[in-house]
């Protein structure tokens, strides 16, 4: 799979079909969301959810959110939590700390990924949502 990437270097030589340049002290892999993330995993917002389980029955977390766009969200779960959630499962959003934005039905897994943070091991679900959020459903600590 390729990828993009973004890095600005000084160019050094061009000729004959061939570019000489200095080596990027940084470069970042280009975004092509559909809306800007906010990142929420140094704060403490959480979002809950609620879905429905093989049996029919309705379960409920209330997670720590990772990041948030006017088009999805990803959050953390722990492994006992990760193993009622599969790509493609239907879900809605009940509460996210600090929004108005509430219930968002229809929302569906679209990755599922293990995330370790400071020796821990979660997983990290992103998800999209049924319908976008308004700009007055934000979280009212984001910088949106």
């Amino acid at each position: 799979e390729a990828i993009e990437l973004v890095f600005k270097v000084p160019l050094r030589k061009i000729g004959n079909g061939f570019l000489e340049m200095g080596v990027p002290e940084n470069f970042q892999v280009k975004n092509y969301r559909e809306a800007e993330r906010i990142h929420y995993y140094e704060q403490s917002n959480s979002i809950s959810i609620s879905k429905r389980n093989r049996n029919s029955t309705p379960t409920c977390y209330s997670v720590k959110l990772y990041d948030l766009s006017a088009t999805g969200a990803s959050f953390l779960l722990d492994k006992f939590q990760a193993q009622n959630i599969e790509k493609g499962d239907r879900m809605t959003v009940l509460d996210i700390e600090g929004s108005q934005s509430i219930p968002i039905p229809d929302c569906q897994a679209v990755y599922i990924e293990t995330f370790e943070s400071a020796g821990s091991k979660h997983y990290k679900v992103g998800i999209k949502f049924g319908r976008p959020l308004k700009v007055e459903e934000f979280p009212t600590n984001s910088t949106h």
